[in-house]
């Protein structure tokens, strides 16, 4: 289990999260949803211990990470898998070499098994055979998919994804959503993925959660969220726009 308690953080003087409260059981795909510039982004980096919270805890699997020392928070971030908004490839690297990068950097593999690793990540994703490209020479679509084989390398237990179908063609979004579906049953992994993409929502979450004004607001499965009373989260599903979004 992932558990956010009273988050809060600020960026020169401007405060983005204002005590968070999130719980993300083992096994499950949780959607954090929310308007663009809400912090969604933010509270997913502080999960994974890619930024520091200002005040709050994190708790992964009963342990508090600040209560840990570096050794264990080094072993705790390979449990991580991150795909970043961009895919956040290394252009200087092939498509293999972007694969496997965490795993040559701990140093645990021979080159051959890096490369049979780096051609079955790929091949999880529907990009078989192409490790020796360069990322310059992918789509953007083909870019998120490596993204995505990278952040399953090393076959973690936590998978966050950040906006990961931004960008890309309805066609291509909705392959990105399957493979998300297909690695969370493959891997028995818990995903956390944050997007505004309502199609994204719906189609690969087993619960939600939003985020509004710096804090959670509403947790629940997509049927509870269709139902609910709360008309920030309407406003949201629906597209709609009244004017300023307030709680009521």
């Amino acid at each position: 289990m992932i558990r956010v308690q009273g988050i809060g953080k600020s960026f020169g003087g401007q405060s983005v999260l204002k005590g968070c409260d999130l719980e993300i059981a083992s096994g499950e795909t949780m959607v954090i949803m929310g308007q663009s510039g809400a912090g969604k982004s933010v509270l997913l980096k502080i999960i994974a211990g890619l930024l520091t919270q200002d005040e709050g805890s994190v708790t992964i699997d009963g342990r508090h990470r600040h209560e840990m020392g570096e050794e264990e928070r080094e072993d705790l971030a390979l449990r991580f898998g991150y795909l970043f908004q961009g895919a956040a490839l290394f252009d200087s690297m092939t498509v293999g070499e972007n694969v496997v990068f965490a795993l040559r950097r701990h140093g645990r593999h021979s080159e051959k098994r890096l490369r049979d690793l780096a051609e079955e990540r790929l091949g999880w994703v529907g990009l078989k055979g192409i490790q020796d490209r360069n990322p310059a020479e992918l789509s953007g679509g083909m870019r998120k998919r490596v993204g995505l084989a990278r952040a399953v390398a090393m076959e973690p237990s936590f998978v966050l994804y950040d906006e990961p179908t931004t960008g890309l063609d309805p066609v291509t979004a909705g392959a990105i959503n399957d493979l998300i579906i297909s690695l969370q049953a493959r891997l028995a992994i818990t995903s956390i993925v944050v997007t505004h993409d309502m199609a994204s929502v719906f189609k690969v979450g087993h619960r939600m959660a939003m985020l509004h004004q710096g804090r959670i607001i509403e947790t629940g499965t997509a049927t509870s969220f269709r139902r609910s009373k709360n008309p920030v989260i309407q406003q949201f599903i629906h597209g709609r726009s009244k004017g300023p979004i307030s709680v009521l």
